[in-house]
């Protein structure tokens, strides 16, 4: 347009060089008339544009009206990586704790969606839902039955077994799960998983109509000595992992008249059950084989003391599927191989359970929220911690408390892994109930075991310390402490006005009592700072 300008203030000028003025005034009007004319044709054409625009504008909200867009899903169904997969277990008493391996191992083969079925105690059911609540694990969903009130049903059943009446609970696993659950796949609480437990789960599709367990055979001589031992069928199964048809069981055969014949059958001669559960379900199928379905011996190779298992896996120890520690002496005892089996335990004791909190894939259209950090926001950190679930171990270590006089102290602490020797020196002094909040990392766990069992008499035989584990995810946010002398002061509102009244009736914590046990805030550098940074924490004098 500029160009076009010029030329005109050009042609006006064209008279100067000897055109005619009626010459250039006629070159001029026609020069308007098509500039004009292609004006003109501009605006219709810019006019179709916006008509167009207009028409995919319109059909677009129509689009989006009819239809929103959905994440693909994958069904619930049989054969699918989103079937969800039922496991059954046990856990009272002091199982919170040896489970832990155990469930780490599992979940991180497992490709599916667990459903766990925990049946509990008061004291486990505390304890788990906790623990499942603030690990937050995707796809893994969990149900607490407590069977506190059903340990009577088989407390007339004698037994020897080193874990008590809770051995016999799998007797009542018929009654006590729901009628809605039709398959699920019972385990102990001592086993090392190597495999995706979906290969156990697919086995249900291969058991026949008659088969109500899926079991693998005893690999020891136990129930060879038949004059000491309860009947089985050669050397008998392993119920440690087993393959429970809930639904068929309760539609052809009254189990609860089934097992407690097979005790009272037995018990006169025997008078009580070694090994709990394993020898009822023996002596059920030694007068039935047709009901156990052959689970291949690699997906419960026994630790026991006897145990046969190397002719299992002979020199192929990568072609083992699940370890069993079924043995009384768990993961000490001495055998061949044990070493090699020790250390891929150990490695499940000390990895990071935040690891298992990575989505596997989509398996429904519930997905994790997700929030936008505000870089500029300067407290962004803060506030994205007070979203974050710490997985929280309540009552870690055994406990127990009698309240005598209904009139008690409780003292409450937290503190991390480097400070665990000044609880040792504190509880010198207190004798009341204690709840400590120990906040470490999951290879920390053995190293705290260790500590109160092994290297503190005091806290070794201390009954009345509640220890919650709550374990690290990422770095801790240390916020600056400040104290004011003066009573009933009001506190500043922004770091400002913080600043503001440093010089006056504020001033940083416990700085004159102990200035060290604060001074790695650098009080100094926080006062100009504008961000987080770094600090380092290194006492040179006890707390206590």
């Amino acid at each position: 347009m500029n160009l076009r300008s010029k030329n005109v203030f050009t042609l006006f000028f064209r008279s100067s060089f000897g055109l005619p003025l009626g010459t250039w005034i006629v070159v001029s009007i026609v020069y308007y008339w098509w500039l004009i004319s292609r004006i003109n044709v501009l605006e219709t054409q810019n006019k179709v544009f916006k008509s167009q625009l207009k028409l995919s504008q319109n059909a677009m909200r129509q689009i989006e009206s009819d239809s929103t867009y959905k994440v693909p899903e994958i069904p619930d169904e049989a054969g699918t990586l989103c079937e969800t997969v039922h496991i059954a277990l046990v856990c009272m008493g002091k199982c919170t704790r040896i489970i832990m391996p155990m469930l780490k191992s599992l979940l991180q083969h497992r490709q599916n969606p667990i459903h766990f079925h925990f049946i509990v105690d008061t004291a486990a059911d505390q304890t788990i839902s906790k623990l499942f609540d603030t690990w937050d694990l995707p796809d893994v969903k969990y149900t607490c039955y407590n069977a506190q009130n059903s340990l009577s049903q088989v407390r007339w059943v004698p037994n020897s077994h080193y874990s008590g009446i809770y051995a016999l609970v799998k007797l009542l696993f018929p009654d006590i799960l729901p009628d809605t659950l039709q398959q699920v796949i019972v385990l102990d609480s001592d086993l090392t998983f190597l495999c995706d437990i979906a290969e156990l789960w697919n086995m249900f599709r291969n058991m026949t109509d008659n088969q109500l367990f899926g079991l693998v055979e005893n690999e020891s001589n136990w129930y060879y000595d038949t004059a000491k031992r309860w009947p089985a069928l050669g050397r008998g199964y392993n119920t440690g992992v087993m393959l429970l048809d809930l639904n068929k069981i309760r539609k052809k055969i009254n189990w609860t008249k089934v097992w407690h014949s097979a005790v009272n059958e037995n018990i006169e001669r025997l008078k009580q059950t070694t090994l709990a559960d394993q020898d009822v379900i023996n002596a059920i199928i030694k007068k039935d084989p047709n009901l156990v379905y052959n689970i291949s011996c690699q997906y419960n190779v026994q630790m026991s003391t006897k145990t046969l298992a190397k002719g299992c896996y002979g020199e192929d120890r990568d072609n083992i599927k699940i370890i069993h520690w079924n043995s009384p002496s768990k993961y000490n005892i001495r055998i061949r191989d044990a070493d090699y089996f020790k250390n891929i335990y150990l490695s499940y004791v000390n990895f990071d359970g935040n690891l298992l909190k990575e989505k596997l894939h989509t398996c429904s259209q519930t997905e994790p929220v997700t929030y936008k950090i505000n870089h500029s926001d300067l407290c962004s950190s803060f506030r994205a911690a007070q979203r974050v679930k710490l997985r929280t171990h309540l009552y870690y270590m055994e406990y127990t408390y009698d309240d005598i006089d209904n009139f008690d102290v409780t003292l409450v602490l937290q503190l991390s892994m480097d400070r665990l020797q000044f609880l040792e020196r504190l509880v010198k002094y207190w004798e009341g109930p204690l709840s400590a909040a120990i906040y470490l990392s999951d290879c920390e766990v053995t190293k705290f075991e260790s500590f109160i069992r092994d290297w503190s008499d005091t806290l070794s035989s201390r009954k009345n310390i509640g220890y919650h584990l709550v374990f690290k995810h990422d770095d801790c946010l240390v916020v600056a402490a400040f104290e004011t002398q003066r009573y009933r002061a009001s506190p500043p509102r922004s770091k400002a006005a913080l600043r503001a009244r440093l010089a006056n009736d504020v001033a940083p914590f416990r700085a004159r009592e102990w200035p060290r046990g604060h001074r790695a805030t650098n009080y100094t550098k926080w006062i100009n700072a504008n961000a987080p940074y770094n600090v380092s924490l290194k006492l040179t004098k006890p707390l206590f």
